[in-house]
């Protein structure tokens, strides 16, 4: 019931853990105990309260931090690390948090047993968001568990891992269930039929976890798993895609970072319908896949334009290539981002700047920024920060003034941008069959083809 979400809500705005989780276990008839004589608080709704709803509520399945089913078990698993913190004692021993949250799990599989895979995934996310990922590892990769919640408490143990901030376990997690060192489970723990979803989720979290690890080394694998997902036609999360090309970013592989925006581009942000199967989280991989979730919001296309632009900036100015940096995004914002728009032909080279649309992106222009100063633009820097400031409440300025014996090198770059604004021009008129070009331009085209 609605209510009962509002409450438990409230609840635990209040870290009143305890209240709350007695809420959502009065829905469902508390957990099995094996001793139900005992008084304990987790039973004390389904024998004497009365605001209780009689058990065995069915609880919507629907997985998300804003949804009941999330919320109710994220509160247990918090109550439960309450108790085993101050050492308390259930009526079954020293409390066992994911052995509790993962029964909680089971017990809403009597009403909803079709719904087993997503109230699974919520246990393992609850427990990572409380941060009880090595209890949860622990019980994920006990051989009697594995055979009692099926694949899917693999997925779920690498969710409490990413929900903790833990990509390096999580990893190790997914490398374990691969390998099949659960002996009993290693027969088909990887097979086809109902274990497909269940593979798919998790290399979809490996993928993410991979864009967590800043020290890097994932890049190649990032890759291969990209690819594998690609030739299946298998749905990809929007986690995911970033995972990878935050992977190449952090290896410095700046050209598969290029490869990789591009393809991008021409895969998901440009068709109306994408021809890479989509999903906006790696939830939607748990349930049924329909081509409607596929389709993303212009928004949603556009904000994850400027995310992997960004990493593929960075990926750039980690090599050092700073001018390549400052090309990708005139070239993805004059072709694709800013189509109806053309570059700017003044000579000012921040109202040239301005004119394009991604600039705006903070994120985008960080990078923007950082390339300039590397190429002794910094004065270009701070006018665009005082213009873009305007709109923006605060960008803060990290890097020292810069002396005037750059000043050489930036009036070149300020030269190089404009040149090469123009043949980003002059291409997009030849490409629409426009034989207006001016003869400078059509020069520079040529001076580039020779080079």
């Amino acid at each position: 019931p609605s209510h009962y979400a509002f409450a438990i809500r409230a609840a635990c705005h209040e870290y009143r853990w305890e209240e709350a989780a007695d809420l959502f276990l009065a829905q469902i008839g508390g957990i099995a105990s094996d001793d139900d004589d005992q008084d304990n608080s987790r039973y004390r709704y389904n024998r004497s309260n009365l605001l209780a709803p009689g058990g065995f509520v069915p609880i919507d399945p629907t997985l998300g931090w804003d949804q009941p089913l999330q919320l109710g078990l994220y509160a247990v698993a918090r109550n439960e690390r309450s108790k085993m913190t101050l050492g308390r004692e259930s009526a079954v021993g020293v409390s066992n948090p994911s052995k509790i949250v993962f029964e909680t799990a089971l017990r809403m599989c009597m009403m909803s047993p079709s719904n087993k895979e997503n109230y699974v995934l919520a246990a393992g996310a609850a427990l990572g968001r409380a941060g009880l990922w090595s209890d949860c590892l622990d019980f994920a990769t006990s051989q009697e568990n594995v055979i009692s919640y099926g694949p899917s408490i693999a997925a779920a143990a690498m969710l409490a891992c990413i929900e903790s901030s833990r990509p390096i376990e999580a990893l190790h997690a997914y490398e374990f269930f691969r390998s099949g060192n659960q002996e009993t489970a290693s027969e088909w723990q990887w097979a086809g039929g109902s274990m497909t979803a269940a593979k798919s989720t998790c290399r979809d979290l490996a993928l993410n976890a991979m864009g967590g690890i800043y020290r890097g080394g994932c890049g190649d694998d990032a890759r291969r798993f990209l690819c594998e997902i690609i030739d299946e036609d298998s749905p990809l999360s929007r986690n995911a895609l970033l995972g990878v090309m935050r992977s190449f970013e952090y290896d410095g592989l700046w050209e598969a970072s290029i490869d990789l925006l591009h393809a991008f581009v021409h895969s998901v942000y440009l068709p109306s319908i994408p021809k890479w199967r989509f999903v906006r989280d790696t939830m939607g991989l748990s349930s049924d896949y329909t081509e409607t979730e596929a389709v993303l919001s212009k928004q949603e296309r556009e904000e994850l334009l400027a995310e992997m632009l960004t990493s593929t900036m960075r990926a750039c100015n980690r090599s050092g290539h700073f001018g390549l940096a400052i090309l990708q995004c005139n070239i993805l914002d004059s072709t694709y981002f800013n189509k109806d728009a053309f570059p700017s032909k003044e000579d000012c080279i921040t109202s040239t700047i301005l004119s394009q649309g991604l600039i705006k992106n903070r994120s985008v222009f960080e990078c923007y920024s950082h390339s300039l100063r590397k190429l002794g633009c910094g004065r270009i820097t701070e006018l665009l920060t005082r213009k873009l400031s305007q709109d923006w409440n605060s960008i803060k300025d990290r890097n020292p003034r810069l002396d005037t014996k750059y000043m050489r090198i930036s009036d070149s770059w300020c030269s190089a941008m404009i040149a090469m604004n123009r043949i980003i021009e002059t291409c997009l008129l030849i490409r629409r069959g426009n034989e207006s070009t001016s003869s400078e331009s059509l020069i520079l085209v040529e001076r580039v083809e020779r080079d």
